[in-house]
């Protein structure tokens, strides 16, 4: 459903969201990723981000499920930028780190757990998972999409539940494009545990 959102809106999006700015969050990441390594841009959307990652000289790869943001996408990371759904992505790369801000909140809740355990898995040692959901109570589907949330205190028993993963730290932002500074979200550095 959220993947018809994309494909249909594709444009609109890549508008309104390329040029943000996610530099924060991103060098807060890096700390723990190293100077060097691989990067799986999870949800990658416009590609904004694995761009920057580009440019800062890490090797990156990126999944959407949308066909449309992944054509953009390829513009700037060629076969590296590959169209599939969470679920569905195999790789045999172990990633220095995964960066998955904004998407997994379009994963049905019912299905979170598995989806972050098959990503876990796809760490390298010492490596490290970025994820960002709205911070709110409840679940909701608006304008064709589906928005799985999270408060703290929920998001760190789903990630104990996951199990071996070690929570690095969590960190509170407002929304940063126009018109939506009300919106809160939660996300969480992790990294991956004795297995």
């Amino acid at each position: 459903m959220s993947i018809n959102y994309y494909n249909n809106n594709a444009e609109n999006f890549i508008n309104d969201t390329f040029y943000l700015s996610m530099s924060e969050l991103m060098n807060e990441f890096l700390t723990y990723v190293g100077n060097t390594g691989t990067i799986l841009d999870l949800g990658c959307g416009s590609g904004r981000d694995a761009l920057e990652f580009q440019k800062r000289g890490y090797k990156v790869f990126a999944v959407d499920g949308s066909k449309e943001m992944i054509a953009h996408t390829s513009k700037f990371l060629s076969d590296k930028a590959i169209c599939s759904t969470f679920s569905d992505y195999e790789t045999n790369i172990k990633f220095h780190g995964i960066w998955a801000l904004a998407s997994l909140l379009h994963v049905p809740e019912a299905d979170m757990i598995t989806i972050l355990r098959k990503y876990r898995d796809l760490l390298a040692e010492d490596g490290v998972f970025f994820m960002s959901f709205k911070n709110r109570k409840n679940n909701y589907e608006k304008d064709g999409r589906c928005f799985t949330c999270y408060t703290k205190e929920k998001l760190l028993s789903v990630l104990s539940e996951v199990g071996s993963l070690d929570v690095i730290k969590f960190i509170d932002t407002v929304d940063i494009r126009e018109g939506r500074e009300d919106e809160k979200w939660i996300s969480a550095i992790v990294k991956a545990s004795d297995r």
